[in-house]
Protein backbone atom coordinates (compact mmCIF):
# COMPACT_ATOMS: atom_id res chain seq x y z
CA UNK A 1 0.00 0.00 0.00
CA UNK A 2 1.56 3.37 -0.70
CA UNK A 3 1.51 6.37 2.00
CA UNK A 4 -0.31 9.81 1.38
CA UNK A 5 3.46 10.82 0.81
CA UNK A 6 4.16 8.32 -1.51
CA UNK A 7 1.05 8.80 -3.74
CA UNK A 8 1.67 12.44 -4.10
CA UNK A 9 5.15 12.07 -5.18
CA UNK A 10 4.45 9.86 -8.51
CA UNK A 11 0.85 11.43 -9.12
CA UNK A 12 1.06 14.90 -11.14
CA UNK A 13 -1.29 17.90 -10.00
CA UNK A 14 -3.38 16.88 -12.52
CA UNK A 15 -3.95 13.93 -11.58
CA UNK A 16 -4.38 14.49 -8.34
CA UNK A 17 -6.88 16.80 -9.31
CA UNK A 18 -8.78 14.45 -11.55
CA UNK A 19 -8.65 12.00 -8.26
CA UNK A 20 -10.37 14.16 -6.58
CA UNK A 21 -13.65 15.54 -8.72
CA UNK A 22 -13.55 11.57 -9.95
CA UNK A 23 -12.44 12.19 -13.10
CA UNK A 24 -10.07 9.59 -12.91
CA UNK A 25 -9.76 6.79 -10.12
CA UNK A 26 -6.19 6.41 -8.64
CA UNK A 27 -3.74 4.27 -9.80
CA UNK A 28 0.08 4.32 -9.46
CA UNK A 29 1.86 1.40 -10.72
CA UNK A 30 4.27 1.67 -12.99
CA UNK A 31 2.33 2.14 -16.29
CA UNK A 32 0.39 4.57 -14.48
CA UNK A 33 3.59 6.84 -13.64
CA UNK A 34 4.75 6.67 -16.94
CA UNK A 35 1.11 7.38 -18.68
CA UNK A 36 1.11 10.18 -15.86
CA UNK A 37 4.41 11.60 -16.83
CA UNK A 38 3.27 11.39 -20.30
CA UNK A 39 0.41 13.23 -20.01
CA UNK A 40 2.16 16.12 -18.05
CA UNK A 41 4.99 16.56 -20.86
CA UNK A 42 2.48 16.58 -23.22
CA UNK A 43 1.27 19.41 -22.27
CA UNK A 44 4.52 21.07 -20.64
CA UNK A 45 6.25 20.58 -24.08
CA UNK A 46 3.24 22.16 -26.19
CA UNK A 47 3.48 25.51 -24.19
CA UNK A 48 4.61 28.55 -25.48
CA UNK A 49 6.74 30.76 -23.36
CA UNK A 50 4.51 33.84 -22.19
CA UNK A 51 1.52 31.71 -22.36
CA UNK A 52 1.69 30.50 -18.60
CA UNK A 53 1.20 33.86 -16.02
CA UNK A 54 2.43 31.50 -12.98
CA UNK A 55 5.40 30.32 -14.77
CA UNK A 56 6.35 32.14 -18.35
CA UNK A 57 9.72 30.84 -19.16
CA UNK A 58 7.69 27.65 -18.90
CA UNK A 59 7.76 25.24 -22.64
CA UNK A 60 9.29 25.37 -25.93
CA UNK A 61 9.73 27.81 -28.25
CA UNK A 62 8.38 27.46 -31.62
CA UNK A 63 10.58 25.28 -33.74
CA UNK A 64 12.81 26.33 -35.64
CA UNK A 65 12.11 30.21 -34.83
CA UNK A 66 15.96 30.67 -34.53
CA UNK A 67 17.62 27.85 -35.42
CA UNK A 68 17.13 28.02 -39.22
CA UNK A 69 19.39 30.63 -39.69
CA UNK A 70 21.99 29.01 -37.39
CA UNK A 71 21.64 25.21 -39.35
CA UNK A 72 21.85 23.11 -35.96
CA UNK A 73 17.98 22.84 -35.63
CA UNK A 74 17.92 19.03 -34.29
CA UNK A 75 20.69 19.91 -31.37
CA UNK A 76 18.77 22.77 -30.65
CA UNK A 77 15.33 20.62 -30.40
CA UNK A 78 17.37 18.34 -28.54
CA UNK A 79 18.55 20.89 -25.94
CA UNK A 80 15.18 22.61 -25.65
CA UNK A 81 13.68 19.41 -24.70
CA UNK A 82 16.25 18.15 -22.31
CA UNK A 83 15.94 21.29 -20.39
CA UNK A 84 11.95 21.27 -20.37
CA UNK A 85 11.92 17.81 -18.98
CA UNK A 86 14.54 18.56 -16.21
CA UNK A 87 12.58 21.61 -15.17
CA UNK A 88 9.05 20.93 -15.19
CA UNK A 89 8.54 16.95 -14.86
CA UNK A 90 10.56 16.50 -11.12
CA UNK A 91 9.67 12.70 -11.16
CA UNK A 92 12.50 11.30 -13.74
CA UNK A 93 16.07 12.12 -13.32
CA UNK A 94 19.13 11.95 -15.68
CA UNK A 95 17.38 12.90 -18.76
CA UNK A 96 19.10 11.52 -22.42
CA UNK A 97 17.36 12.82 -25.38
CA UNK A 98 18.92 11.84 -28.33
CA UNK A 99 17.32 11.85 -32.33
CA UNK A 100 14.84 8.69 -32.66
CA UNK A 101 14.45 6.40 -36.14
CA UNK A 102 12.14 8.27 -37.85
CA UNK A 103 8.27 6.75 -38.28
CA UNK A 104 7.60 5.56 -41.64
CA UNK A 105 4.00 6.79 -41.84
CA UNK A 106 5.29 10.45 -40.79
CA UNK A 107 8.25 10.43 -42.83
CA UNK A 108 8.39 14.54 -41.93
CA UNK A 109 8.43 14.02 -38.47
CA UNK A 110 11.04 14.52 -36.11
CA UNK A 111 11.24 11.86 -33.95
CA UNK A 112 13.17 12.14 -30.51
CA UNK A 113 14.08 9.54 -27.86
CA UNK A 114 14.02 9.94 -24.47
CA UNK A 115 15.52 7.98 -21.70
CA UNK A 116 14.89 8.84 -18.32
CA UNK A 117 14.57 6.91 -14.38
CA UNK A 118 11.86 7.41 -12.34
CA UNK A 119 11.61 6.66 -8.18
CA UNK A 120 9.20 4.45 -7.67
CA UNK A 121 8.89 3.00 -4.14
CA UNK A 122 12.60 3.12 -3.71
CA UNK A 123 13.41 1.38 -7.06
CA UNK A 124 14.69 3.50 -9.76
CA UNK A 125 12.63 1.65 -12.99
CA UNK A 126 13.87 3.31 -16.79
CA UNK A 127 11.54 5.12 -18.65
CA UNK A 128 11.74 5.24 -22.54
CA UNK A 129 9.53 7.40 -24.79
CA UNK A 130 9.66 8.57 -28.36
CA UNK A 131 8.30 12.85 -28.33
CA UNK A 132 7.60 13.74 -32.26
CA UNK A 133 7.90 17.15 -33.69
CA UNK A 134 5.20 17.30 -36.53
CA UNK A 135 4.04 20.99 -37.53
CA UNK A 136 5.01 22.76 -34.59
CA UNK A 137 3.32 20.02 -32.08
CA UNK A 138 4.73 17.90 -30.23
CA UNK A 139 3.05 14.77 -29.30
CA UNK A 140 4.46 11.45 -27.07
CA UNK A 141 4.22 7.53 -27.68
Amino acid sequence: MIRERERNSIASLFDRLDEATGLRSPSFGIQAVRDSIKRNLNNVLNTRPGSCQSTPEMGISDPGSEELTRGNFQDAQIEKIKACIELYEPRIAQVDVAIGDPDENSPLDLCFQVTAFVDIEGLKNVLEFNVHLSSQHYRMD
